[in-house]
């Protein structure tokens, strides 16, 4: 499973920042989850919340970022 954070492009409005979403996709690019990451926070700390829902027990996990922190966030998820 790969993780990779994207900025939605014509989602910002005015002093709207633009929607920025983590995805969560299996090997063949299929989206299995995704999730808004809120306003003042980044993609790395909302990796558990994005994952929570899922048993991974043997499922390698990749990320662009680095180690995924396997902590509660700030994504209110």
């Amino acid at each position: 499973m790969a993780l990779d954070g994207k900025a939605a492009r014509g989602s910002r409005h005015g002093h709207t920042p633009a929607a920025h979403l983590l995805a969560a996709m299996t090997g063949d690019g299929r989206t299995v989850t995704q999730l808004r990451i809120p306003d003042k926070t980044n993609e790395i700390t909302c990796f558990a919340a994005l994952l929570a829902p899922f048993d991974l027990t043997g499922v390698t996990v990749t990320a662009v970022s680095g180690p995924i922190p396997t902590t509660s966030s700030s994504c209110g998820a």
